[in-house]
């Protein structure tokens, strides 16, 4: 699986300086909009915690 991941195309590009502008765009705004929801997540997970030991769990 770490394989293929490594050589993806959309990886490979990127690491080699040849993936298209319009799909590195594509894929940050996506992550942009993943990162959000991920963070509120947390904040969520957070705020229903009763003690700190948790809310470190949680975070």
């Amino acid at each position: 699986m770490w394989e293929a991941c490594l050589n993806h195309k959309f990886v490979q590009g990127m690491g080699d300086g040849n993936l298209d502008f319009e799909k590195f765009k594509h894929w940050v705004k996506q992550d942009y909009v993943y990162l959000i929801e991920y963070a509120s997540l947390f904040a969520i997970g957070t705020s229903k915690t009763s003690d700190l030991t948790t809310m470190n769990f949680v975070s």
